[in-house]
């Protein structure tokens, strides 16, 4: 019995370790300019290239990010089984608001962010190919989570064409 407990607060103890290590690296530092808003920056009327940006994205690459990123940059975010521990509750709420705050997926593209979708595109790419998201501490509790080679270029090919779109 008391074994048990002791197993019990190791894990716990570790877990709250792994967040506490992770607070401030979830967005690896990255501060992005004009972070008053959080619209995008696109005309209200779509253009076709946004709509085909949209379609690419929803076929490709929302697939990814919804075993990838989804958990802290959209509202559907599935909870893991510790987060109702003391202290890791906050962590994670805090690491979520941050995702969100700098780009949330939730409505699909075009994004919500304070950047623009060329920005916003830019920080995907350099995220992907730097192997920044989804952070380490994440896939630590979430294996599948880590983005397979052909997953980084499934991402990296839709954003080199978006970017083109937009031009």
């Amino acid at each position: 019995m008391k074994s048990c407990h002791y197993g019990a607060r190791i894990t716990v103890s570790v877990i709250c370790f792994m967040m506490v290590s992770s607070v401030g690296f979830s967005h690896q530092g990255h501060h992005h300019p004009g972070s008053e808003s959080t619209t995008p920056m696109i005309r209200k009327e779509e253009s076709a290239a946004v709509k085909q940006i949209r379609e690419e994205y929803n076929r490709n690459v929302a697939p990814l990010f919804k075993t990838s990123c989804m958990d802290c940059h959209s509202a559907q975010t599935r909870y893991p089984w510790y987060y109702n521990v003391p202290g890791i509750k906050q962590m994670l709420d805090s690491d979520i608001t941050e995702a969100r705050h700098h780009l949330d997926f939730t409505d699909g593209y075009p994004f919500k962010s304070h950047a623009s979708p060329v920005e916003d595109l830019d920080a995907i790419a350099e995220s992907v190919r730097k192997g920044e998201m989804p952070p380490v501490t994440y896939r630590i509790m979430h294996s599948d989570a880590a983005l397979s080679d052909l997953d980084k270029k499934v991402i990296l090919d839709w954003v080199t064409r978006s970017k083109l779109l937009l031009k």
